[in-house]
């Protein structure tokens, strides 16, 4: 069951709560693999009782194009899985020289992807509210924005805190950990999207 202390914390804090968690007080926050299972399970069964991915720009013109259109989607189900890495890359080459090692970066990655993927079920939901195919592709483009942004910001904070950084004296070094994930980012989901079409084509 998904800890509603452990999010609300997460929220505020991601840096923090990842922080808390590798100095050994654990017994506020929810184990982060499991909060990240718990928020898959919820993501899987938003996108399933919705038709977030059955409708898009050109659904229902070829039959051919349709049932590839649903195995790309399908495979794309698991593209959360390269924000942690990505997330992980930047706190890895901006914290190696901090005394971290990568378990406790790794910690703050997946901490940072679960208050993403909230955010991202959050996202979904005036989907759920309001399933006209036409708002739905409204809701997908206008997403591609804002929720970069999000994530962006999230992966800031998390950063920021867990690295204790003074960002009068350290915004260069927080802003070149974040565009290395931003660009890792960019290169992962580029690449998984042509694996995804490799495996359907």
């Amino acid at each position: 069951m998904i800890s509603a202390k452990t999010l609300g914390r997460l929220i505020l804090s991601p840096g923090k709560v990842a922080r808390d968690y590798v100095m050994g007080r654990r017994a506020r926050h929810m184990h982060p693999l499991k909060l990240l299972v718990a928020l898959v399970a919820m993501l899987v069964l938003v996108l399933a009782a919705g038709q977030y991915f059955q409708v898009y720009h050109f659904s229902g013109q070829n039959a051919e194009v349709d049932r590839m259109a649903q195995r790309v989607m399908a495979y794309a189900n698991w593209s959360f899985s390269l924000g942690i890495v990505a997330i992980f890359i930047g706190a890895r080459v901006f914290g190696r020289r901090l005394g971290y090692n990568a378990i406790e970066h790794a910690v703050l990655a997946v901490y940072c992807q679960n208050l993403i993927l909230a955010m991202i079920i959050l996202n979904l939901l005036p989907t759920l509210i309001w399933p006209d195919p036409a708002f739905v592709l409204w809701h997908k483009t206008a997403s591609q924005y804002y929720l970069y942004a999000i994530k962006l910001a999230v992966v800031a904070i998390g950063y920021s805190q867990f690295f204790l950084l003074d960002l009068r004296r350290d915004w260069p070094r927080l802003l070149t950990a974040c565009l290395i994930y931003a660009a890792v980012s960019w290169l992962l989901l580029r690449a998984y999207a042509l694996a995804i079409f490799w495996l359907v084509t």
